[in-house]
């Protein structure tokens, strides 16, 4: 079977869920299938992509017998409400204040607006 996953981090950021993904990867590779994995290229804690991927549209590469293609990625942090871009928690608050967003989900706080 060829399985397809969509992850946007995984190897070679080596802290929280690319480890596991990684190995899910590697897994499904061992019992048979063809594996590919579709990720942001490598940037996670700094956000500054990795060495040896920066400038590049396309690559492909194997890793530990699994296909990895990754690829630019480009985060929408607007809202979707003809904003300007949010920068900072401030201007996220600011933001939800201005629109009529229901929640906002802001690091471990949970902000949602009165019925």
């Amino acid at each position: 079977m060829h399985i397809l996953l969509v992850t946007q981090y995984f190897k070679p950021e080596s802290i929280g869920s690319p480890i596991w993904v990684h190995q899910l990867a590697v897994d499904l590779v061992n019992v048979g299938h063809h594996v590919t994995v579709v990720t942001a290229f490598p940037n996670y804690p700094d956000r500054i992509i990795f060495e040896g991927y920066r400038g590049k549209v396309f690559q492909r590469e194997q890793l530990d017998g699994v296909e990895v293609q990754p690829v630019p990625v480009v985060l929408n942090t607007s809202f979707n409400e003809n904003e300007p871009i949010v920068c900072n928690p401030q201007e996220a608050l600011d933001c939800f204040l201005r629109t009529k967003m229901d929640v906002l989900v802001l690091g471990n706080f949970f902000i949602k607006r009165k019925s």
